[in-house]
């Protein structure tokens, strides 16, 4: 060609030619432009041009080169294939196909146009007629390794996974060095689940290629589900560090640093993954959980709510959702977002048990245990639901199943049962002569309740033991005579039995109608001087507003001083009886200066104090028990679902026939419950005009 050149366009043809092996192709382009203005007709000319224009991705430029030189010469081999390729570049893949098919006419054993052919098909979605092709390509030439890398992506795609595989192999086998076959090999080796050997044929493509982003990727996944999370973790650093937009490996990352309780750097991953627009109603969810941690329910919301949008039958969001609003006590949303959880997954039994538990928040009961009963028929293991039955049960006042099936409380309390040598004891065998280790379990309030069943198996004759918390040891000296006490933390003694402190109702068969309740049963010391009130001119009322802030109700059961102002109104003389003051709480007590306070170590000290009061009025917590357990009057402000000690309805007390229970008749109304105590300390207490 370059013959019929003068001397100056065969130099700039040379140029031209060099400048595109230099990969400088704008330069290279001005040259065959400047060419194919004195020579418009040239085949060759055109044909490098267009090739030039197709590398360059300069697809209509292509496009044009090729289809002038295929009006000068139609049947151009060449032309026809390059510009089949420039057209499936362009996405107009039918119009490709017409053009490589003219071109297999014209030379049938060229492998290299069945390749490009079954290419185009494969990007067209034609997974048979793209297979077809790569195979007659493999006919004609035996050892092409990117034919074999495509066939086994179609067969792969046409569910023929070990066909695949061994296009795969062969790939490797006659090009090792080819990290495309090593990496699409692993991907099919990942699917079918066999993850070492995924991982190998990762590690090969990374050697070859350690720039490869998506095989760190994949080679962390399949590291994670081979139970090697610190590898996969390094692994996502790497493929990170090289394509930082990468969204699936940040998501990746997250969920091992959030299955490691890392949450802080989970929750990064996670945000970069939901930035970069990965759209996973899971990645939201887990985004959720990480502030559901920390205890930020209205923080929570905001991820549910997107992953509800993204997928609105996820029911899995519904019910974390859920959740969070009861933990705001904004339950009657709950029972909505729980509802559509149940509705969506209506199989899942956990789902219905939490449910239950937002409808008992709201005083329906019977639905709650309805749905906990419903719960437990679809999966009998569920330890929260089991437990939530249960103390439904008591707080309705059904004894004999409730005890049973409290011994359930375990696994849901996550507190493991204690790990003893001697035998535990229910009631079935006789103890008289017999030694008898009671374990302490729970809050203090619990130990209170429960510990007038010492005395009784006292009378049963045998010796007791008593593991008891160190604020309630010289107080819990008073229950019986003989009474062994032993500091819980100490050493336990080696008895006959043992039995947990609030497995004793069972062990005594305690009905509704058969609790033991003689009180008192604690008998505190004569008070020191400093316990030792003055006579008081007026009523003296004790004050609990609030118990321990780590009890999982506390929410719900603990009231701002503030609220309790119109009381504070009243001419009476106000202690505070509980050992520490919320943060919350003090700009109250600041505009209350007269409410007096008092150093309590023990519980013999506040004992000593409710002696010398005329009332307690208090939250459900362990000054409440205290209180009935001396016989003294005692108020106690209950939330709507109360614990179930207190039963679901009335003003008394079954254990306490000192106590008085005043109820929200609305969850969250603790004004209306002040009302009414004010109302009854004033018909109590009259106050002279």
């Amino acid at each position: 060609m370059i013959n019929d050149y003068s001397s100056a366009e065969a130099a700039i043809y040379r140029a031209a030619r060099q400048l595109q092996q230099q990969g400088r192709l704008a330069e290279a382009e001005r040259n065959f432009k400047q060419l194919l203005k004195s020579r418009p007709g040239d085949v060759n000319l055109l044909l490098d041009a267009g090739n030039l224009a197709l590398r360059a991705g300069q697809l209509t430029n292509a496009v044009n080169l090729f289809e002038r030189l295929l009006k000068l010469k139609p049947g151009h081999f060449g032309a026809l294939c390059n510009l089949g390729q420039a057209l499936a570049r362009q996405g107009k893949l039918q119009a490709a196909l017409d053009c490589l098919g003219r071109a297999r006419q014209l030379e049938p054993n060229n492998p290299a146009v069945h390749f490009n052919i079954g290419r185009t098909e494969q990007e067209a979605g034609h997974w048979p007629a793209a297979a077809a092709a790569y195979e007659q390509a493999l006919a004609l030439r035996p050892v092409y390794p990117s034919a074999l890398i495509n066939l086994g992506a179609c067969l792969h795609l046409m569910n023929r996974p070990q066909e695949a595989l061994q296009c795969y192999d062969q790939a490797v086998a006659q090009e090792p060095g080819n990290s495309e076959a090593w990496y699409a090999r692993g991907q099919l080796l990942q699917k079918l689940n066999q993850l070492q050997a995924a991982r190998q044929s990762y590690q090969r493509t990374l050697a070859l290629q350690p720039g490869h982003a998506q095989a760190w990727y994949a080679s962390a996944f399949c590291q994670e589900r081979l139970g090697q999370p610190r590898d996969a973790l390094a692994c996502l650093d790497k493929a990170i560090a090289l394509e930082p937009g990468l969204a699936e490996a940040h998501y990746l990352r997250g969920r091992l640093l959030f299955a490691a309780v890392r949450f802080d750097a989970a929750e990064e991953s996670l945000r970069e993954a939901a930035r970069l627009k990965l759209a996973d109603p899971d990645l939201l969810c887990k985004l959720a959980l990480i502030h559901m941690s920390r205890k930020q329910w209205a923080a929570a919301l905001p991820d549910l709510e997107r992953a509800i949008a993204l997928f609105p039958s996820y029911a899995y969001a519904h019910n974390l959702k859920g959740i969070a609003l009861l933990k705001l006590q904004r339950d009657q949303a709950a029972i909505v977002s729980m509802t559509r959880a149940v509705e969506l997954a209506p199989r899942a039994g956990n789902y219905l048990g939490n449910l239950g538990l937002a409808l008992q928040e709201t005083g329906r009961f019977a639905e709650a245990a309805d749905c906990y009963e419903q719960a437990l028929a679809l999966d009998p293991n569920l330890a929260d639901v089991q437990l939530n039955r249960c103390l439904s049960r008591l707080l309705a006042g059904e004894f004999e199943p409730g005890w049973r099936q409290y011994e359930c409380r375990w696994e849901a309390l996550k507190s493991p049962e204690p790990d003893l040598a001697q035998p535990k004891w229910l009631g079935e065998q006789d103890i008289a002569g017999k030694s008898m280790l009671i374990t302490m379990e729970q809050g203090l309030g619990d130990y209170i309740q429960f510990s007038r069943y010492l005395p009784l198996l006292a009378a049963k004759g045998a010796e007791v033991y008593a593991e008891t918390p160190a604020p309630l040891a010289a107080l819990a000296g008073s229950l019986a005579p003989g009474l062994n006490i032993v500091i819980k933390g100490l050493p336990l003694p080696d008895t006959d039995y043992y039995c947990p402190i609030m497995s004793l109702p069972l062990a005594f068969g305690c009905r509704l109608d058969s609790v033991p309740a003689a009180v008192p049963y604690l008998r505190p010391e004569a008070p020191l001087a400093e316990y030792r009130l003055p006579a008081a001119g007026r009523p003296r009322i004790g004050l609990v507003c609030s118990g321990e802030p780590t009890h999982f109700n506390d929410a719900r059961r603990s009231i701002p001083l503030q609220l309790f102002q119109p009381l504070l109104d009243l001419p009476y003389e106000f202690h505070l009886l509980q050992k520490d003051v919320r943060e919350r709480d003090l700009p109250a007590l600041a505009r209350n200066s007269f409410i007096r306070r008092h150093r309590l170590d023990d519980f013999m000290q506040t004992a000593q104090l409710l002696e010398q009061m005329d009332v307690l009025l208090t939250v459900d917590t362990s000054v409440a028990h205290l209180a009935g357990a001396l016989a003294r009057p005692v108020w106690i402000l209950l939330p709507l679902n109360p614990d179930f000690r207190w039963l679901a309805a009335g003003e008394q007390s079954p254990w306490y026939p000192s106590a008085r229970l005043f109820r929200q008749s609305t969850a969250g109304d603790w004004p209306a419950v002040i009302a009414a105590v004010e109302l009854a300390l004033r018909e109590a207490f009259p106050i002279s005009a």
